[in-house]
């Protein structure tokens, strides 16, 4: 058993112990905080961290709320608009954006 305190617990560990051992609905009581919306981010990615958020069914209800909540979706959509990571483009998408970006040629203005 993985103690409280071991960096392979989920990231909302903190999460857990606060609203597994109160009867807080959200991270600071009963209302829905900028301590949850700061702290709901670092928790999605439980899967990749190798937790079963299953075993923590306060957590588990607390991280299900908040992705149900219509600003908490668009605010996980922010920003997955933007360009891929040029590390993972081809070399032919690096040439394009390259050409587009570098290939302009600028007139001086008349003096």
């Amino acid at each position: 058993m993985r103690s409280a305190a071991s960096p392979t617990r989920p990231t909302g560990s903190t999460a857990c112990s606060t609203i597994g051992s109160t009867a807080n609905r959200y991270l600071a009581g009963d209302e829905y905080t900028i301590a949850d919306m700061i702290s709901y981010p670092w928790t999605v990615n439980w899967k990749a961290q190798g937790q079963d958020i299953d075993e923590f069914k306060y957590f588990k209800r607390w991280f299900d709320e908040l992705a149900e909540r219509p600003a908490v979706k668009r605010g996980m959509m922010a920003g997955t608009d933007l360009p891929p990571d040029p590390a993972s483009l081809t070399d032919e998408d690096r040439a394009a954006i390259r050409k587009r970006m570098y290939n302009q040629r600028a007139m001086p203005v008349p003096a």
